[in-house]
């Protein structure tokens, strides 16, 4: 179900347009003043949402993770109630799939498309330490991976722009594994020794991200099998990444309630100008504070590179300009920490998907980013 959240005694007519013209429309917002007599104003619309602002209700539970398919029209959720919701987008984001998981106490913890568009894959980590692939046409479990240890999967990521399905899973058990699609063993299995509680994948697929509880980020080269270098500068546990549109930049937050954003090109500084900070640190972003609930909060970039959001335990989302480091929204709306956001992968709809404890999903359209 999907409901339009606006100002109260406020009515909205919306003349709706196609996707593609939907930087040109507008909508009439009449309301009442403080001396209780008509106001009449303009929003000028910048997305083909039905209204500025929906909300996405059907999970009965937490939600604990959410994320766009690589066209931007559908969304997958993932909850403590133990089930995936499917949803559209567009129109009056009707939910139309729910996914059930195949354990009776398990829960999904995160969810991934698959980044092949001719793929119809949906990946899912469990708090049991599984992975069930999802076929979308079929709404069945086609496999299932399984880690060595029955504990909680943190992050599960695709490798992009390189054909192949590749799977790089971590959890609570120390160990990051990489999967192909289609074995039923890892092809390899790199050991911290403490919980992981981020990975991802280099755009090239030769190296992965982890960060976990020793505050640190650590690249690790597939090739060499051996840790190339790490990041290091954050002062408590690593809670989220998410490695930029480009690949040169990878953007990281923690329970020290920053973020920050890293130089991760092959041929970066490694002599740092600024004493004790790493060479390759290029920005520290404040204003989404962690909170004492120990969220793992997962942030991201926009299509453009140029801008960066985080949900925060003040029940808002952080977007910052990445250059100025500067803030540019605080978005309210939810009741609880907001513990995943996302950008639309269609550089033309600038639209976030926000997702909070509260149990609800907002989908938000903000002003597009300036064309330099």
């Amino acid at each position: 179900m999907a409901n339009k959240r606006g100002p109260p005694d406020s009515v909205a007519l919306t003349k709706r347009a196609r996707v593609e013209d939907a930087v040109d429309e507008q909508s009439i917002v009449v309301s009442q003043n403080a001396q209780g007599k008509g106001v009449v104003s303009t929003i000028r619309r910048t997305s083909g949402l039905q209204h500025p602002i929906m909300i996405l209700q059907g999970h009965t539970a937490e939600c604990l993770d959410s994320r766009f398919d690589p066209t931007g029209e559908h969304i997958a959720s993932t909850s403590k109630d133990r089930t995936i919701c499917l949803w559209n987008v567009y129109g009056a984001c009707e939910n139309y799939g729910v996914l059930r998981s195949p354990s009776s106490k398990a829960v999904f913890t995160t969810v991934q498309f698959s980044p092949l568009t001719t793929s119809k894959h949906l990946f899912a980590g469990s708090s049991d330490g599984t992975i069930s692939t999802f076929d979308l046409n079929t709404g069945s479990v086609v496999r299932r991976h399984r880690s060595a240890a029955n504990r909680v999967l943190n992050s599960v990521d695709c490798v992009k722009g390189t054909g192949r399905e590749l799977l790089l899973s971590a959890g609570d058990d120390g160990t990051a594994r990489i999967w192909n699609v289609e074995s039923k063993d890892p092809i390899e299995e790199i050991e911290l020794g403490y919980p992981i509680t981020s990975a991802k994948w280099s755009a090239d697929g030769q190296q992965v991200f982890l960060g976990g509880l020793d505050n640190a980020i650590h690249c690790y080269d597939l090739r060499k099998r051996a840790i190339a270098y790490s990041l290091m500068g954050h002062t408590d546990t690593i809670a989220g990444m998410s490695v930029s549109p480009n690949g040169s930049q990878l953007l990281s937050s923690s329970f020290d309630n920053t973020a920050k954003i890293w130089d991760i090109r092959p041929f970066a500084p490694t002599v740092s100008t600024t004493p004790g900070q790493s060479p390759r640190l290029y920005r520290t972003l404040m204003g989404a504070p962690a909170g004492f609930d120990s969220q793992l909060r997962k942030p991201c970039w926009d299509p453009s590179g140029d801008r960066c959001a985080l949900g925060g335990a003040d029940r808002t989302v952080t977007i910052w300009q990445v250059e100025s480091a500067q803030i540019q929204y605080k978005l309210p709306g939810h009741k609880g920490t907001v513990i995943a956001c996302e950008f639309s992968p269609d550089p033309a709809q600038p639209i976030l998907l926000s997702t909070g404890i509260d149990g609800q999903i907002y989908l938000g359209e903000i002003e597009p980013q300036p064309r330099l």
